[in-house]
């Protein structure tokens, strides 16, 4: 997604990696607390593009409304885990810029 725009519960979030032999991952930070929510390991094709559906908020509607943001890192430093919470954005060799969405 855009920074700025409102993204559904599971939006599908993509990027390109010039070496598609690194190991990407995407995490989301809910802007009121602390966490950051690893998400599901993605498979990165053989011309560097990748995607995967995040999980941006709760199930059902108590998120709604509130901020996330989203970024892509690339050989993260500590491996990492789907599920995992963080207490900070990963160490990574590569990290994509920072996108802020609502939640809608």
């Amino acid at each position: 997604p855009k920074d700025g725009t409102m993204v559904p519960e599971r939006p599908s979030i993509e990027g390109k990696i010039a070496n598609p032999n690194m190991d990407v991952w995407v995490v989301v930070h809910p802007a009121e607390v602390a966490d950051y929510w690893v998400q599901q390991r993605l498979t990165v094709k053989a011309d560097g593009t990748w995607r995967v559906s995040a999980y941006v908020g709760r199930p059902g509607n108590a998120d709604v409304g509130k901020h996330f943001e989203i970024m892509a890192v690339a050989n993260p430093k500590q491996p990492l885990k789907e599920g995992a919470v963080l207490r900070y954005w990963p160490e990574a060799e590569l990290k994509s810029q920072l996108i802020d969405v609502t939640r809608k």
